[in-house]
């Protein structure tokens, strides 16, 4: 055996259509970066699998999601964060955001000039990590908002309080501070309207039940925008990615 292949790869050699060595490792180069851009492919095409699979079944997982209520992280409903990264309510959300994960996963790893990219794992670790990622960013927000207007009603309600002597013999007549009843009403209401911007991003927060596999869209987004500014592995946008960055 050993002695047919020397003869066969001898007889390349030696016909006029053998390649030189430089041509040999560019085509042996080219079998293994198209081996690990498969490798990439399949971790793409796993995750839009589970997907549509888990769209199919929607109505089984329904009840694990708990929409009826906003999602907090010390809730400790750890599968129904998990869970809702790989769920969509509807085809149209399924199919926009699958084409948008193609579309940003082969230009992130597929299309990769350097074969680190080229990973199965890096690819489902990636999606996995947006996900959480994206619960834990609107979580922080959430909580900042929140800080910010709590912080904006103490100082508004003690600036506002009542000092008049009458006030503080009205208090001392009922025992508690029965004054700042009517100040703090009032320090509400104008820090409602003075910091609108504050309650409306408290209400937007509020109101997200579920972010879903669009935190991962994002996450994506935002890997390609940064990859193809600073990678040199990794092409420029193109009026394909500006359109699916204005359809996200």
């Amino acid at each position: 055996i050993v002695k047919n292949i020397l003869d066969h790869w001898i007889g390349l050699k030696e016909s006029p259509f053998a390649l030189d060595g430089l041509s040999e490792i560019y085509i042996h180069s080219s079998i293994m970066i198209g081996r690990s851009m498969d490798r990439a492919k399949s971790g793409l095409t796993f995750l839009i699998l589970i997907n549509v699979l888990v769209h199919l079944f929607r109505n089984d997982f329904r009840h694990h999601l708990h929409l009826h209520k906003t999602y907090r992280i010390n809730d400790g409903n750890l599968s129904s964060m998990l869970l809702s990264i790989i769920y969509h309510m509807d085809p149209t959300h399924l199919l926009v955001n699958m084409l948008s994960l193609n579309r940003y996963g082969s230009e992130i790893f597929v299309h990769s000039s350097s074969r680190r990219w080229h990973s199965f794992f890096l690819v489902v670790a990636s999606y996995i990590i947006c996900g959480i990622g994206a619960f834990v960013g609107v979580e922080l927000l959430s909580q900042y908002h929140e800080y910010q207007w709590e912080q904006r009603l103490q100082d508004a309600r003690w600036r506002n309080r009542c000092n008049h002597w009458m006030c503080h013999s009205i208090n001392d007549a009922v025992g508690k501070d029965f004054s700042s009843i009517f100040t703090n009403v009032w320090s509400d209401w104008k820090t409602s309207f003075r910091f609108a911007d504050i309650k409306l991003s408290m209400f937007y927060y509020r109101s997200i039940h579920r972010i879903g596999a669009s935190g991962v869209v994002y996450g994506w987004m935002g890997m390609r925008l940064i990859t193809s500014w600073m990678s040199p592995h990794h092409s420029r946008l193109n009026g394909i990615d500006y359109f699916f960055l204005i359809m996200a």
